[in-house]
């Protein structure tokens, strides 16, 4: 991995050299903190991540307790499903990726219905697995472009913004992991499911409701 890095990277520019100043990194903080559209698309991304999560961190106990697959059935499960990971990134790249906000309301909404009925529904063992699949390819269609729209729409510093965006995600994950124990215990996969779907109905929402202003909006692309 490294090497391909080396590779495919080009290498930064040289940069003045300049001594860290605390104030101007506490005042990037301070202006995300008033951007509605920035602090939305933060909000998304956690309960995105956290809907995926909350299936696909007992994706191994739904799989052996539901279909009764051995840990070499449930690897190849684990293996398409990353190929499937692969297959949404490589379509976030294309015409998918047209639109960024659209792609992360309709893929959220998609993937939280296919996780919901592959959970909930009596179905056969291929007929799940596929389903998760597909839940899978549309998950991270939705974190690119949600990074897509960090650094084109907002308008404070495109560092910090990352930043706080890919901390989101990995609270998200162990959000998702303890919503979804909790959900276990309680309810069953039926409960696991209707979770997931909610958080990422509510992700969906709120990537609705991160469109800038109208006031805004011309500013941001004149800039």
């Amino acid at each position: 991995m490294a090497l391909l890095l080396v590779l495919l990277l080009p290498r930064d520019g040289m940069r003045p050299p300049a001594r860290p100043n605390v104030r101007q990194i506490l005042a990037a903080y301070t202006s995300i903190r008033h951007h509605r559209p920035t602090l939305c698309l933060f909000g998304g991304n956690l309960l995105g991540c956290a809907g995926q999560f909350v299936a696909l961190t007992y994706l191994a106990v739904f799989l052996h307790e539901r279909h009764a697959l051995n840990t070499r059935e449930v690897g190849w499960v684990y293996l398409v499903a990353g190929l499937g990971g692969l297959l949404g990134n490589w379509l976030a790249g294309g015409r998918l990726g047209a639109d960024p906000r659209s792609m992360m309301i309709a893929t959220r909404l998609l993937g939280g219905s296919a996780v919901a009925a592959a959970l909930t529904l009596s179905l056969p063992v291929l007929a799940a697995v596929g389903l998760l699949w597909v839940s899978m390819v549309l998950y991270t269609p939705s974190v690119v472009a949600t990074a897509l729209v960090l650094t084109s729409e907002s308008s404070v510093g495109r560092a910090t913004r990352l930043a706080l965006n890919f901390a989101a995600a990995g609270l998200g994950q162990g959000l998702g992991g303890a919503v979804g124990g909790v959900a276990l215990v309680l309810g069953g996969w039926a409960a696991v499911g209707g979770c997931s779907f909610t958080l990422l109905v509510a992700a969906a929402v709120l990537a609705w409701w991160s469109r800038p202003s109208e006031k805004v909006a011309p500013a941001l692309a004149v800039a």
